[in-house]
């Protein structure tokens, strides 16, 4: 055989493993984009939050066809099931409010800047938007910790796999399967604060026959539930200064 053959033959030997090892790193690395985004997704699935009709519903007043009804959700059992946790032990209390427009020709809506609680001593609780607003200090110390953690175990793993000569694309999925029960607390919260603000009532106009519904929500801080007194919503007519004030006794 002729040396140029011979030359030919080296040279394809070697595009083929070359190609073989290409195909190998694009796998591992589709794979660690795969692990890694999998351990950076949310581990809790809440279901959607649908609002009970206004003939269940007790707590309701209609003034100038405006019927408005308010479902606070301080029942444990509700809590876990739509938020995965019991929101209102770390001082988030949600109430589902349901708008129903009976009048003819009058659009309203409720500003966000007026709904409150009073407790019984006249302290005044405004409404609250998330995710920032209302994070409860115990769940920001909780992340506190679990970012401490993390940082520890990302020295343990990316100096060990560079020790044992592993490449970075390998060292990818390492971490993320072993960093994924450190994030998840983080995580958890991360979908609760989405399906408050997923939920939330729209500050949009009601037109004559519509309806809406959605959770408002307020941060307690310090106060107990039983010291809350009453809860208060504003709605303004479009296009004119006319107010209507539904005030609930909670």
């Amino acid at each position: 055989m002729s040396r140029f053959g011979l030359y030919s033959r080296l040279n394809h030997t070697v595009r083929c493993r070359i190609h073989r090892v290409m195909v190998r790193w694009a796998a591992v690395i589709v794979v660690s984009f795969c692990l890694a985004a999998c351990a950076g997704a949310p581990t809790v699935t809440l279901p959607s939050i649908q609002a009970r009709p206004l003939t269940e519903l007790d707590r309701k007043q209609v003034k100038s066809g405006l019927c408005i009804a308010i479902d606070p959700i301080t029942d444990p059992g509700r809590q876990q099931e739509y938020f995965g946790t019991e929101i209102l032990a770390e001082g988030v209390l949600a109430v589902q409010v349901v708008v129903s427009n009976e009048s003819e020709n009058t659009a309203w809506y409720l500003p966000r800047y007026e709904s409150h609680v009073n407790t019984g001593t006249g302290d005044y609780i405004p409404r609250v938007d998330p995710p920032v607003n209302f994070m409860p200090k115990s769940i920001e110390d909780q992340r506190k910790k679990v970012n401490s953690a993390v940082r520890r175990r990302q020295k343990m793993v990316i100096p060990s796999g560079v020790a044992i000569g592993l490449a970075p694309p390998l060292i990818i999925p390492i971490m993320a399967v072993y960093l994924k029960d450190t994030s998840k607390p983080w995580r958890d919260m991360s979908a609760i604060q989405m399906q408050l603000v997923d939920h939330g009532l729209p500050e949009t106009a009601v037109p004559p026959g519509g309806s809406s519904s959605g959770l408002v929500l307020f941060y307690l801080k310090n106060v107990e539930v039983d010291e809350l007194n009453s809860l208060t919503l504003i709605a303004e007519q479009l296009g004119t200064c006319v107010t209507e004030s539904f005030v609930f006794r909670l």
